[in-house]
């Protein structure tokens, strides 16, 4: 790999992390390969500073036990200006009530770009 430009060892660096999720179909399941430790850390970083730098106000649910007993759902965020920080917030975690009903570890995130062309 020493001879190999820089460029061409990043590309097999990516496709090296990227392939076994490919493979082994995870990526087609809840939460693939996401590392808990992390995400508990992001959580508790999002929580101490977006509040800081946004007012964000809390997730309103309607039924919290009725979404808590779903098997699956889905969880629309629609994108507001140009920082759309609300999907951010529900792919961390950030709702404490949101994350009560509908733990983020058991969530993932999909990109519906196209429809808002």
């Amino acid at each position: 790999l020493a001879e190999l430009g820089a460029w061409r060892r990043l590309g097999l660096v990516l496709l090296a992390a990227y392939l076994p999720g490919y493979v082994d179909r995870s990526e087609y399941r809840p939460a693939p390969r996401r590392s808990g430790a992390f995400s508990r850390r992001a959580r508790a970083f999002f929580r101490a500073a977006i509040p800081r730098l946004f007012d964000v106000r809390a997730a309103v649910l309607e039924d919290p036990e009725k979404l808590a007993s779903c098997r699956q759902c889905i969880l629309a965020v629609h994108p507001h200006g140009v920082l759309s920080l609300d999907h951010l917030l529900t792919v961390a975690g950030f709702d404490e009530a949101l994350e009560r009903a509908l733990p983020q570890s058991e969530r993932s995130a999909l990109s519906a770009g196209v429809l808002f062309k």
